[in-house]
Formats: structure tokens, C-alpha cells, sequence
């Protein structure tokens, strides 16, 4: 419960089950919470991706305690199931895919924790990358269109074209545990630069600093030595504007 300026009290959940970022009661914003396993969840607008059709790949990380076995069906009578492991550690990743799309939702079983199965839209409009589903958080899908979200999380390494749009910033691959590629491009000739944050808004790294062609792809090597694992995020600012902020989540 919380009062401002001796006003009307309101009320938010804190439960893992009913927190929700970006909730507005009165004149306050729940704008992040940190969890008991010391996962923090940070409300950053989810980005805008061009989704149509079914989901045909999905990326989660595991957010809840060491040690858990999980299983996915994909009907909620544990029949079907489409992914399991054992001994998930916190920011273990889990991918799904298949290109026929997979199902509208997704039952996730923690295997002998006496909870519920964690029920996940799978469907355009209704996933979002950052959301939280109890213990897993969205970090990555596509869609029968071939749109990624965000842009260009499967392209490879290789391709001729720029993981990153005119501009645009990725960062590949993500969750990443040792070093990762931050791509930047911009649409016109500008100065640029790209830093990491923390989440408490503590500078980590300047990565570039300078002027940018337009068009050209940039590729920074971002390899933390110092710092906890966690959710960092790579801000890129231009001298016309422009501002795309990119999260990162390491995983050592």
C-alpha cells in the first residue's frame, strides 16, 4: 500500500504470480521489483517487431532457483511435450522451434515443486520480450512472417547483410555468458555512441564514440571481465537524436 502527499492510499501485488510491470495506481508506476533469487525484472518498453501468423521460435530464460527440472507441453494434461531439461541454474535459456508454428499456448511444468503449470500466450499481440511469466522471462521469438523480435536476433554471424537495421542495435548472441557483438547502424552520417549500462544506471563500458557512414554495419565486441552476472543495457545515442536501447543479459 502507498500514500502520495497524504492522499487516497493504493495497492499494488507483489506476488510472483500477479506483479506487473508498468502498473499504474494513482500517480505512481511500478517500475521495476528484484525477486528472491535476486533476478531483477526493469520496465523497458518491449520493442516494436513486425509479427504476423504463429510463433514459429521462442527464447525464455529461467529466472527461478538452481537446480530445477522443467518440462513444456504444449496441452495443459501433460500430454504433447515439446522440451524438457534437468538442473536448470537462474538465466538457463531455453529455445523452441518449429517451423509449422508452435502452439497458441505453452505449459510449463517445474517438476516437482507443487506448483501450478505456468501458462504462456504464445501468439502475436500477446508476447511481449521483457514480459515475466513467473520464472521465465521472454527474451527472444519469431513469426511465420520471418520477423524477429527484437530485429534480427537469428540472423548468424556471417551474413553480408547487418544483423542491425538503418538505425537499428542488436546484440548476438543474447543471454551470453563470456562476450557478445553489439551491431549498430544509422540511416544518415551522424557521430554516435554506444555505451552499457546496469540497471541502476551505473556506466559499464563506452564502446564507440565517434562518426558513423550511413548505412554501414558496426560490429563492438562487449566482453564484461568485472562485472556480476545480470541484466545490462546498451544505449545508443546520435547526434540527430535517435536513441535505441538494447538489454543484455549475461550470464556467467
Amino acid at each position: 500500500y502507498a500514500r502520495v502527499n497524504g492522499g487516497t492510499a493504493v495497492k499494488f501485488y507483489t506476488g510472483c504470480d500477479k506483479i506487473r510491470l508498468g502498473e499504474v495506481q494513482g500517480d505512481l508506476t511500478l517500475s521495476s521489483y528484484a525477486d528472491g533469487t535476486g533476478a531483477i525484472c526493469n520496465a523497458m518498453a518491449p520493442p516494436i517487431c513486425d509479427c504476423s501468423g504463429k510463433i514459429t521460435d521462442l527464447r525464455l530464460s529461467y529466472v527461478g532457483p538452481n537446480g530445477a527440472d522443467v518440462k513444456i507441453y504444449k496441452s495443459n494434461n501433460h500430454a504433447n511435450m515439446i522440451w524438457s531439461g534437468t538442473g536448470l541454474n537462474t538465466w538457463s535459456t531455453i529455445n523452441l522451434a518449429n517451423p509449422a508454428g508452435l502452439p497458441g499456448k505453452i505449459y510449463v511444468e517445474i517438476v516437482g515443486s507443487g506448483m501450478q503449470d505456468i501458462v504462456i500466450s504464445v501468439k502475436c499481440g500477446e508476447l511481449f520480450v521483457g514480459d515475466r511469466n513467473y520464472y521465465f522471462d521472454i527474451v527472444a521469438f519469431r513469426s511465420a512472417n520471418g520477423g524477429s523480435c527484437p530485429v534480427g536476433t537469428w540472423k548468424s554471424d556471417d551474413e553480408s547483410s547487418a544483423a542491425a537495421t538503418e538505425n537499428g542495435l542488436v546484440a548476438y548472441p543474447n543471454p551470453f555468458n563470456d562476450a557478445t557483438t553489439i551491431e549498430f547502424s544509422v540511416a544518415e552520417a551522424q557521430n554516435v555512441k554506444v555505451e552499457v549500462y546496469s540497471l541502476t544506471g551505473l556506466r559499464v563500458a563506452t564502446l564507440f564514440d565517434g562518426a558513423a557512414e550511413a548505412s554501414a554495419a558496426y560490429k563492438l565486441n562487449f566482453r564484461p571481465e568485472a562485472v556480476a552476472s545480470g541484466i545490462y543495457f546498451a544505449r545508443m545515442t546520435t547526434s540527430t537524436g535517435v536513441v535505441k536501447t538494447e538489454k543484455l543479459i549475461l550470464q556467467k
